[in-house]
């Protein structure tokens, strides 16, 4: 039996919930779960039970059509679709159709109470509660203990991160500092008691969303065909009245201007802590007033610290990016920074797993160090592909087996010619 059955229980509840619940949503579940047990055993095989149990455990009778019960309370609709050996149960706000707070099922449920040890399977058709005493006094504190929480998704997925601040007076506060952070896959939810909400005059939200689309362009000529990556940053700021977090049925907000936002004060330990993957991909979208936005709110964003590039690694790192598409495109297996042994190749060709060719790129290096690994590495074919300034420096020291390509044969070429200066 899991040491922490609540926090077991809440993650199961939560792999299923929308963007926003809070203590009541919670108990509606954990009705419909409790509905679930008969004695020590779960899911009886007749759902009537189960809709029997769950409507006199919300004290509301539902309107029936079929297999389909609705419920209606003040603020939300609770639909249940009971079926031979499962029931579905779905919770929405009243005035929003289109918005969902929980989409469960009761064979989810049991199988992952199960997966955690909290239920046995006895045999084909039947399942027990290892210990329901225990079982049945964790959801008991688990609802008493999110009565008066509100629920909020602070991440639906890895690149969507969003960021709640409390205003009061000129000053903003991180959200996620007055309760507690639930981990749950890719999501992550923020557990708060309402009345830190409704002690403070608005809730500003900063959505960061970090987006990379691969772009396939194709013509008729096979070595004519490009992909590409494309990296979409979004940065959005609004105000929230502290209300719309409290109720599922109202929505006041506006949006706050980052020129705004750069006279409040906020501590060292509350600002939003960029790591250096996420920097990385902002620059390279290209995207100067995303940049200039962060730069301004310096008050909320803690940037790391990213040296530049120098021109010579960034020039050798755009060779070994141009090969690699050009082995892709000749339907053979590129590598950068290809291991083979006690060095690596910068890039290498490989078909059907044979080094067929392999490169060596010398812009600011040792040209001596370049040569030694092509000489020494077992290869159908050897290129070294060096500056313009330096082709005197391999004069009378290259074998015969080693091809040598000036930079200014590839950099700024059609595809076509490069690939003709290497094969031939």
């Amino acid at each position: 039996m899991s040491a922490d059955i609540k926090d077991t229980i809440l993650k199961i509840i939560l792999n299923h919930a929308g963007n926003r619940l809070d203590g009541q949503d919670v108990k509606i579940v954990i009705e419909f779960l409790k509905a679930m047990i008969k004695d020590n055993k779960i899911a009886p095989r007749n759902p009537e039970d189960v809709i029997d149990k769950f409507t006199k455990a919300i004290n509301r009778k539902p309107e029936t059509t079929r297999h389909n019960y609705t419920f209606s309370t003040d603020d939300r609709k609770i639909k249940i679709d009971a079926f031979s050996d499962n029931v579905r149960l779905i919770i929405r706000p009243s005035c929003a159709r289109d918005s969902t707070i929980f989409d469960i099922t009761s064979k989810y449920l049991v199988d992952e109470l199960l997966k955690h040890g909290i239920l046995r399977r006895d045999n084909i058709d039947e399942i027990s509660i290892i210990n329901t005493e225990k079982f049945l006094k964790s959801l008991d504190e688990l609802e008493n203990e999110l009565s008066d929480k509100i629920i909020i998704a602070q991440q639906i997925a890895h690149d969507t991160p969003s960021y709640y601040f409390l205003k009061k007076d000129n000053t903003l506060t991180r959200l996620d500092k007055y309760g507690k952070t639930i981990n749950v896959g890719t999501k992550k939810y923020l557990i708060i008691p309402k009345s830190v909400i409704t002690q403070h005059e608005l809730v500003l939200r900063i959505e960061i969303v970090i987006i990379t689309i691969t772009d396939i362009q194709e013509s008729r000529a096979s070595l004519e065909n490009k992909q590409t990556k494309k990296i979409l940053v979004t940065l959005s700021f609004r105000w929230v009245d502290p209300q719309t977090l409290i109720d599922p049925c109202r929505y006041v907000g506006t949006e706050a201007h980052p020129e705004e936002l750069a006279y409040y004060h906020v501590e060292p330990e509350d600002k939003i802590r960029l790591d250096k993957n996420a920097l990385e991909l902002i620059r390279k979208a290209n995207d100067n007033n995303i940049l200039d936005t962060l730069r301004l709110l310096n008050n909320i964003f803690e940037l790391p610290r990213i040296e530049e590039p120098s021109k010579e690694s960034s020039l050798h790192k755009e060779l070994q990016e141009i090969l690699v598409e050009l082995g892709n495109a000749l339907g053979l297996e590129p590598i950068m920074e290809f291991d083979v042994g006690s060095f690596r190749i910068d890039v290498a060709w490989l078909d059907e797993g044979k080094l067929i060719y392999a490169f060596e790129i010398v812009i600011g290096g040792s040209v001596l160090e370049a040569l030694y690994r092509l000489e020494h590495v077992k290869a159908e074919n050897k290129v070294l592909v060096i500056s313009d300034e330096r082709l005197g420096e391999v004069e009378g020291k290259v074998s015969e087996d080693i091809k040598v390509i000036p930079i200014s044969a590839i950099i700024n070429k059609k595809r076509k010619e490069i690939i003709k200066q290497i094969l031939n």
